[in-house]
């Protein structure tokens, strides 16, 4: 399957220096590349469905598509399948009142299609998948089916865009040794010299007005459109409490408990070189909480990476006690004080005791993550040149001094990682 970014740059849809800027935004903000360059204001939501039409060799869901949505089709699909696939019904073609096109993020596999053709009373080859870009999919899901997006595809403020800018990687980072593994079909573009002209005609290969439906009811703007919603910050609005997400781990990788000291440094210093080394963004997170989990005498009850956009910071990835909400949907807003904002604001590690004047916005993240209140927390920021990409948390019920340098170090070998892949996806 040819690489998106090649697609994009043929049909002159962005430059090749945009695209490269959306592959290094992923490697910080995860999602989609479509998704980082929708977020970086390098194309719209129709020209990148164009774009993905053209890779899948489907039809383009668009606006318009969306917009005469039939509600009576999508009401025949569950929530829970819509969600366990990503698709969402648009409607009855107009020219085969027969079959029905369904938005999807991705190929439905034929059980996939066995399913929605069993809620909608047809056969599984009378179902047309129609490519429609995640971002558009997911705001589609919570409007059909109340299906929440996480924070990561929300606005994360009404007067600025998603994303604020993608850190330059400084030259005392070198890209040797970089394992780097690519986004499938997201890879960097080839050469443009080697790129044939835009072709001529429609720009997907199967013509969108073959989506064009019967006339569907009219939506009702009251009930059938969802205001824009922002990611919602702690302090702003409260956080439903949902299972917590763990994150996996690996036993090879976890470090172990040894009462020599220096095999003790030893251990942390392979820990530490593995960071720096690994291949993805996931891949760093992964090392980095499983390390943590897995530290002697378990002394954090909880701990989180925090992705930073703009002066957010959006939970990514962590673990914490039964009882909590889902990291995913943690938002802490970086002007406020406390602990947090002072790592943020001095882009230096604070590790800090927890009593009665605690700032409002320290209390509110303890009781979402949920269990007995903490004793003291610590968290350093994972910085790239002079711009902080990430936080690393962490609390517990004791003492943290000599936990509070591992978390550093983690956070350091993080930055090290991030600016490494960064480099990796501009080659």
């Amino acid at each position: 399957m040819p690489r998106l970014g090649d697609i994009l740059i043929r049909l002159g849809f962005c430059s090749a220096a945009q695209v490269q800027e959306g592959l290094a935004a992923q490697v910080l903000y995860g999602g989609r590349l479509g998704t980082n360059l929708i977020e970086l204001g390098h194309i719209d939501l129709d020209r990148l469905a164009r774009a993905l039409a053209r890779r899948a060799r489907l039809p383009a869901a668009l606006a318009g598509h969306f917009e005469r949505r039939d509600l009576a089709v999508q009401a025949r699909v569950p929530a829970e399948l819509a969600a366990k696939l990503r698709a969402v019904p648009l409607g009855k073609l107009a020219h085969d009142s027969a079959r029905v096109a369904i938005a999807v993020r991705d190929r439905l596999s034929e059980h996939a299609r066995g399913e929605l053709a069993f809620c909608l009373d047809l056969e599984p080859d009378q179902i047309v998948e129609a490519v429609a870009p995640e971002l558009r999919l997911y705001y589609h899901l919570e409007l059909a089916y109340q299906i929440p997006r996480a924070n990561r595809f929300l606005r994360v403020d009404r007067d600025r865009s998603g994303v604020t800018s993608v850190p330059v990687v400084p030259a005392a980072v070198e890209d040797t040794d970089v394992d780097a593994m690519p986004h499938p079909g997201d890879g960097p573009p080839s050469s443009p010299s080697l790129l044939v002209p835009p072709p001529s005609g429609p720009p997907s290969d199967i013509e969108p007005a073959a989506l064009d439906y019967q006339t569907a009811p009219t939506v009702d703007d009251a009930e059938g459109r969802a205001r824009r919603r922002f990611v919602p910050q702690l302090g702003q609005a409260q956080l439903a409490r949902i299972a917590v997400r763990q994150v996996s781990s690996d036993p090879a990788l976890k470090p172990t408990a040894v009462r020599e000291r220096d095999a003790l440094v030893r251990t942390r210093d392979e820990l530490l070189r593995t960071v720096r080394r690994a291949p993805t963004r996931d891949r760093v997170a992964e090392l980095i909480l499983t390390a943590l989990a897995e530290l002697p005498d378990a002394p954090l009850d909880a701990a989180v990476l925090l992705v930073v956009r703009q002066e957010v910071a959006i939970g990514w990835k962590g673990y914490c006690p039964d009882g909590g909400i889902a990291i995913e949907s943690v938002a802490l807003a970086l002007r406020g004080t406390g602990a947090i904002g002072r790592c943020f604001q001095t882009a230096a590690a604070v590790t800090a005791a927890v009593d009665d004047d605690a700032a409002p916005l320290d209390r509110e993240l303890w009781a979402l993550l949920g269990g007995p209140p903490p004793a003291q927390l610590t968290i350093a920021p994972v910085v790239i040149g002079d711009q902080i990409v990430c936080l690393l948390y962490g609390h517990g019920r004791g003492d943290l001094s000599d936990v509070a340098p591992i978390v550093a170090e983690l956070a350091d070998a993080a930055g090290t990682a991030f600016g490494r892949l960064l480099r990796a996806s501009q080659r």
